[in-house]
């Protein structure tokens, strides 16, 4: 870590969620640098190093028979000015740990209750050229038995897709790089599990 990094100034910007932008001035090979990073946390003169969950992504799955059906969510993302099909996903709340977060966000934003859950890597950055923002991510067989119960600014559709036609599906539809490789991975997951059959 360079030890010569200060903290600049700080930007909050409120509006659904808390989002700070940080300035950071600092120089490589005596050069002065300004860097602005976006983080959902609030830091000191230094930004930290260590690994601090800030949201989980829950890929859903169903079991009907010898069948598995995906959960995957489509909703607007206004920074692409588009629909995108994704997975449910949301950020801890204060005192919340990573799983109960998961598990509280699968009934908000689909509906379902989690029987079996995993994690399906461990905690990651999402964009650290941008954000210090790290993720835990599980994979949830989960029972569809209730409502959404979703934020006013939320307008999520549910559709299922047989995992059968993962791959097509996701490499046909806009969808953020998470859903992406959490989808493949689950695919072949499951196909080394069954020896080559799905």
């Amino acid at each position: 870590m360079n030890n010569n990094i200060k903290l600049k100034s700080v930007e909050t910007v409120q509006k659904f969620d808390r989002i700070n932008v940080y300035t950071y001035h600092f120089s490589v090979n005596s050069r002065p640098l300004d860097y602005n990073l976006v983080s959902r946390r609030k830091m000191n003169k230094k930004n930290s190093t260590e690994k601090h969950i800030d949201a989980t992504v829950i890929f859903p799955y169903i079991k009907k028979g010898k069948d598995t059906f995906i959960v995957f969510i489509r909703q607007f993302r206004f920074p692409i000015n588009d629909y995108i099909y994704d997975l449910p996903a949301g950020r801890l709340e204060p005192g919340e740990d990573a799983l109960e977060c998961a598990k509280r966000e699968v009934a908000e934003e689909i509906g379902a209750r989690v029987l079996k859950i995993e994690p399906a890597t461990s905690p990651a950055y999402t964009s650290p050229g941008l954000t210090n923002e790290c993720i835990a991510t599980y994979f949830a067989q989960v029972e569809m038995v209730g409502q959404q119960s979703l934020e006013e600014y939320e307008v999520i559709d549910i559709e299922l897709v047989n995992l059968k036609d993962i791959n097509k599906f996701v490499d046909t539809h806009t969808m953020g790089m998470t859903g992406k490789m959490l989808s493949k991975m689950f695919y072949y997951q499951q196909l080394l599990n069954k020896k080559g059959k799905i």
